[in-house]
């Protein structure tokens, strides 16, 4: 019943939803979802076997949640 736009920015890793999980939850079109690579519930990547930083993390979800934040209020 939501009709408001709404973006959920979820680690690649995250416990509480993986890709699989996330796409079969009911959700509305107003609803984006935006995947952190390798990330988990706080967007920490694994401490081995990767290129990706925390910080480098945090970026890419700054950088989704400013993209939403423009599309929805473009005259901001």
């Amino acid at each position: 019943s939501i009709t408001r736009p709404g973006l959920i920015v979820q680690g690649e890793r995250d416990p509480f939803g993986d890709r699989e999980e996330v796409a079969s939850y009911p959700m509305p079109e107003t609803i984006q979802v935006h995947w952190v690579p390798e990330g988990d519930h706080s967007f920490q990547p694994p401490r081995r076997n990767t290129d990706r930083s925390y910080e480098q993390n945090l970026k890419n979800a700054s950088r989704a949640i400013e993209r939403f934040l423009f599309e929805v209020w473009p005259e901001r």
